[in-house]
């Protein structure tokens, strides 16, 4: 909107607006010099406006800045308002007001006195400043305008064509100046980013070269990497990082020569630090250009690959360590793994066997050289051993049943550096298991049918000996009378035998169905069954609150039953103490059973628990009566359960029964709530 410029003055006034001419000119180029100078933003702004009140006498003088939403421009220079409104005071974009339809439109805008112009409302901030006429123009961006530029006076006021011509090119040469203090902002964010890289690349030393090969910038990464301080190697040649007879040879300016030539090169090899120590490096050399094209220097990128080389290395060390081993494995094969799970070494004569020639895996990695469902069972265990967990797994391959265990290699220092593979052919182990598993179950089914077949005939010879000795024991001497008790004291023992065997047999026979088992209901029956024998004996027995577990209820109570009964069995002299409790042990719970009797001499503590072995009285040395079964139930109800069971002793002192089951879901044991659980102690006390 031009509509209120003034045409040149007539006659007299020519004079006068020709010095007025040559000010606007003289301050456009003066302004024009200094934005070219690259001089600060804020300063120039703050020197246009100075420039424009001058030259046109106007009473104030603004540069305002669109915001980012556009909504708004924001006073950022000027002259003739309060300090205090600078970053601070708004004006809204509507077309409706003058700055707000020049940001929008693009055009120079004159206004001679606004309250008697009809086109713009005045914003309360011009409202209080009293401005009557003015000119503003856009301060031009690459899309949108950047601001408003704008000249403005208390009283009503012309401005000709070359008034609005002279403040539209100062708005020109302003947007000049912003525009080039963006890209100097943008250049200097994107060099502090890149500083910022280059000081926080941990594992690289990065830095740059003049063209002659002297350092002229240095990383902190650098500094960890060689030793050298930013201070003290600035201006230093860079073949100092070079060893000496690298450095006779010429070798630092050929590798810049040729990366010169090539437009880049890579190397590896030794480097110096600053305490003379060397490290293998794999280095990385770009020359770079300035925009004509100029060569201006090169960037250096160093990378640290000592320890990498040293674990090659120690793994080569280990191949040669490990090559007897692995070329006459027995019954298997065997291989050495490096990080990226490729096989380095393989060898065994199970490659032989299945026809595999184990040049094929060498150099490969798992993941290429077995079947998909072989790799998902065990890809994790060979990543567990470079993590430095051993692993043992099973796998059936090449029609065979392979025992697999993969283990860490460490180095001197104890750090993984490579994995072993060991698999061993099980294949006629397992079958050997299979078969003494069938012929275990024919022997428990036929000692369970011979057991079942012999008690007929065991208590028909009983009851004619019993017959016979109420009918005719007086008539017997005392030779006869004794033969009698051996007949009756031997047919009692052979029934307490076939009872036990058939117990046996048919714990061996049948399987354990589990559930969760309130172990402590399960004790407390057990100890009431054997509430006759706790009074008879006076035994005190006390137990822990016991946890609940996954197991067969009714062999849960046959062990505690068989347990407890040999404790008050072999208390000795003294009336039975018993400690019952429970120890946690992974996802299982470990029970135990103490007594403080006779004990156990070693010599007979690893068979135990075999079926018809009777262990002798320490104290006596003779040999106990028992049928020798109730352990061995013992350890077959543990058995079927995947549990463990031992035995701690010391004769003449006591010991210690242990047996582990699977833990339900309670972690912990709980809280004591049966009255009966002090054990019996009111077994104890009902024997008092």
């Amino acid at each position: 909107m031009t509509e209120d410029v003034d045409e040149e003055p007539p006659g007299s006034d020519q004079d006068e607006a020709m010095e007025r001419r040559l000010a606007q000119s003289q301050a456009l180029t003066e302004f024009t010099q200094r934005a070219l100078k690259g001089m600060n933003l804020d300063y120039l702004l703050q020197q246009v406006c100075v420039a424009i009140v001058d030259v046109l006498e106007t009473d104030y003088c603004d540069v305002f800045q669109l915001l980012p939403e556009k909504e708004q421009l924001i006073l950022r220079a000027g002259v003739g308002w309060p300090e205090e409104y600078y970053d601070t005071k708004t004006l809204d974009t509507s077309p409706g007001s003058q700055s707000g339809y020049t940001v929008n439109t693009w055009e120079p805008t004159v206004v001679e006195d606004i309250e008697e112009d009809g086109r713009f409302r005045r914003p309360e901030l011009f409202e209080e400043a009293e401005v009557r006429g003015g000119v503003t123009v856009t301060v031009p961006g690459p899309d949108v305008p950047w601001g408003v530029f704008g000249v403005h006076s208390r009283e009503p006021r012309s401005f000709d064509q070359y008034d609005v011509t002279f403040v539209q090119s100062m708005g020109q040469v302003l947007s000049q100046a912003v525009q080039r203090a963006r890209s100097e902002r943008a250049i200097q964010d994107e060099k502090r980013r890149f500083e910022s890289l280059l000081q926080e690349a941990e594992d690289y030393a990065i830095f740059s070269l003049n063209p002659e090969g002297h350092v002229d910038s240095w990383a902190l990464g650098a500094e960890r990497m060689m030793g050298y301080t930013e201070k003290e190697i600035l201006g230093m040649h860079f073949q100092i990082l070079y060893p000496e007879e690298k450095r006779r040879e010429g070798r630092p300016m050929h590798d810049l020569q040729r990366a010169l030539a090539q437009g880049g090169a890579e190397d590896e090899g030794w480097r110096i630090r600053k305490d003379g120590s060397r490290f293998w490096a794999n280095v990385t050399i770009n020359p770079y250009h300035d925009e004509e094209g100029n060569h201006q220097g090169f960037w250096k990128i160093v990378y640290d690959m000592t320890e990498r080389v040293e674990r090659e290395r120690e793994l080569e060390r280990s191949e040669r360590r490990y090559r007897a081993l692995v070329e006459n494995f027995p019954n298997g094969n065997v291989g050495i793994f490096d990080r990226d799970l490729t096989y380095r070494a393989v060898g065994g004569e199970l490659f032989a066997e299945v026809g595999v020639d184990p040049e094929q895996r060498l150099g490969r990695s798992i993941l290429e050289a077995y079947p998909e469902d072989i790799v998902e069972e065990a890809e994790e265990h060979f990543r567990a051993a470079l993590a430095g967990e051993p692993r043992s797994f099973e796998v059936d391959f090449y029609g065979r049943h392979l025992q697999v265990r993969t283990v860490p290699l460490r180095d001197s220092e104890g750090d993984v550096f490579a994995g072993l593979v060991m698999a061993q052919d099980v294949t006629e182990r397992e079958i050997y298991e299979d078969k003494l598993e069938e012929s275990n179950q024919r022997l428990e089914q036929f000692a369970y049918a011979a057991s079942h077949d012999l008690q007929e005939p065991l208590r028909m010879v009983t009851s004619y000996l019993e017959l016979v000795d109420d009918r005719y024991g007086e008539q017997f001497d005392e030779e006869g009378r004794e033969f009698m008790r051996h007949a009756l004291d031997g047919a009692e023992r052979m029934s307490r035998l076939i009872d036990s065997l058939l117990a046996y047999a048919r714990v061996a026979g049948e399987g354990a169905e589990t559930q969760r088992v309130d172990t402590q209901a399960v004790f407390e029956d057990a100890l009431h069954d054997l509430e006759m024998h706790i009074q008879e004996t006076g035994a005190e027995v006390v137990a822990e609150p016991l946890p609940d577990v996954e197991a067969d209820p009714n062999l849960l109570a046959q062990v505690f039953r068989n347990l407890l009964s040999n404790a008050l069995k072999y208390s000795g002299d003294e009336p039975p103490r018993v400690h019952v409790g429970a120890d946690r042990a992974g996802d299982r719970w470990r029970f135990w059973v103490e007594d403080e009797g006779i004990g156990i001499e070693e010599t007979d503590i690893d068979r135990i628990f075999d079926v018809f072995e009777r262990v002798s009285d320490p104290r006596t040395d003779e040999e106990d009566q028992g049928a020798g079964v109730g352990l061995a139930i013992c350890q077959q109800i543990v058995d079927r359960h995947g549990g463990e069971m031992d035995v701690e002793s010391v004769p003449g002192e006591g010991s210690v029964f242990s047996f582990t089951m699977p833990a339900a879901d309670t972690i912990e044991p709980p809280e004591p709530d049966h009255p009966g659980t002090e054990g019996a102690s009111s077994a104890a006390a009902a024997s008092e």
